[in-house]
């Protein structure tokens, strides 16, 4: 679960659990930090990469992660909890 407050890079939206954990074994395997959302819309499975401190650093990885998936994906930022 994402518990740090940063910035993110949301990369997926899952209703299935196999189809979340297959990006997420990806992403790990390439060398990206990942975690699952606490708060989803419609059950849905959300696939977080970060936390990164800024929103520029968090865009850089934004930029790479689009490269290497062909994908667009969103930003997010968490807040303290």
């Amino acid at each position: 679960m994402c518990r740090r407050p940063g910035w993110y890079v949301q990369v997926g939206a899952f209703a299935e659990d196999w189809r979340f954990e297959r990006l997420r074994i990806r992403m790990q395997h390439d060398g990206f930090a990942t975690c699952k959302a606490l708060q989803t819309p419609m059950d849905l499975s959300l696939l977080l990469v970060g936390a990164y401190p800024t929103r520029d650093s968090a865009r850089r990885a934004q930029l790479r992660i689009k490269k290497l998936l062909g994908t667009d994906n969103y930003l997010r930022h968490l807040l303290a909890r």
